[in-house]
């Protein structure tokens, strides 16, 4: 779904001026322009949001799942205001949150719809992220299948498009060549460190409202618990010699 976009003749560059607009690729080419990303302009298409695809590109889907998970678990807080505001802090500041009344677009709004979409469509198969923040095959496709082709119609710009390797692997045929990172170094991309277990529980702590304060420490804990259970369970299966004929429904 999303390759024709990485592929296709359209592509967003810099005006001379300052700002982005569409252009025909080859025509961007024979011009000289810069090119961004490959596709059309839209709410990412800023180079303030293109850098910060790069300096989160090691981690970003780590931070970002453990983040959203307190969004969009079942005993998450559903506030999305709120979960902007936990993403922006912890340095994916794709652009500033805007507020609940604020129905305008912005390329935060983009991410946050996009994390909203994989919480209704794809829960059947990204349930365990709530878990672990790891991303399985079949929630990835199903982020990729669902609700991908409207992110990226939102977005304009994403790892891909821009031509940055990230944290997902992805088939090289699904870069875009004349993205505006593709062919640098990776040493010499904009990089910025990891925000520790430590630090997201912090952000996230901190930026609760007073009187949600309760709820989110209950939501720790219940959280904790559920961890700890399950990887008890694993353990204990995997340490009995039992049948795989006894193990399941």
């Amino acid at each position: 779904a999303l390759i024709p976009l990485l592929t296709c003749a359209w592509a967003c560059v810099q005006k001379p001026g300052g700002g982005v607009e569409t252009m025909d690729k080859a025509q961007a080419r024979r011009a000289g322009r810069q090119i961004i990303h490959c596709g059309k302009c839209a709410a990412c298409s800023a180079m303030e949001s293109v850098v910060a695809l790069a300096d989160t590109r090691k981690w970003i889907t780590y931070v970002m799942t453990k983040t959203s998970i307190k969004f969009a678990a079942p005993w998450g807080h559903k506030n999305v205001t709120l979960l902007e505001k936990d993403l922006y802090d912890l340095a994916m500041n794709f652009s500033a949150p805007l507020g609940a009344a604020d129905e305008s677009s912005s390329c935060m709004r983009c991410w946050s719809d996009n994390i909203m979409c994989d919480a209704e469509q794809c829960v059947s198969k990204c349930w365990t992220k709530f878990f672990d923040p790891t991303p399985s095959p079949g929630c990835l496709a199903c982020d990729e299948s669902t609700c991908g082709p409207e992110f990226i119609k939102c977005a304009g710009a994403n790892r891909r498009s821009t031509g940055i390797v990230s944290d997902i692997a992805r088939p090289e045929n699904q870069q875009c060549t004349d993205g505006y990172y593709f062919g640098v170094a990776d040493d010499d991309l904009p990089t910025l460190p990891q925000p520790s277990d430590e630090t997201i529980e912090e952000v996230c702590e901190r930026n609760a409202p007073a009187g949600d304060s309760l709820a989110f420490g209950l939501s720790k804990r219940f959280y904790s618990a559920i961890h700890t259970f399950r990887k008890a369970l694993f353990t204990v299966l995997t340490s009995c010699h039992v049948p795989k004929c006894m193990v399941g429904t």
